[in-house]
């Protein structure tokens, strides 16, 4: 695993899983309540008929489940959304699955990206 940053005056770690081995790891240390940030994807759609895209999204969770996903290679962490940009695709409190993959980033604490 690859610590990217570490803020001491806020407690605030961006690392990055470079193994499967990585993964299992941030399971078993990221709890629940924990805040974790990462880029993701939500599916946006523009009205009730519409089928919706795929945007882009960065956004901050307070963790209630986390899985590891052995087939795929990733970890998932669920919960509710405290915060989020751009704000047009991110609905405050709606649920939302963060997928972390090998190669992939997450921070935990602020959402600075």
């Amino acid at each position: 695993m690859q610590i990217i940053i570490f803020f001491d005056a806020t407690n605030t770690l961006k690392c990055r899983a470079d193994s499967f081995d990585d993964l299992y790891l941030l399971q078993r240390i990221i709890a629940n309540g924990d805040s974790i940030a990462a880029k993701s994807f939500r599916r946006f759609k523009a009205n009730e008929t519409d089928t919706g895209s795929q945007k882009e999204v960065f956004v901050k969770i307070s963790v209630e489940k986390s899985e590891l996903d052995k087939t795929s290679g990733k970890l998932r962490l669920t919960g509710k959304i405290l915060e989020g940009h751009p704000e047009e695709f991110v609905k405050i409190s709606s649920y939302h699955t963060i997928n972390v993959g090998i190669g992939d980033a997450i921070e935990n604490g602020g959402i600075t990206s």
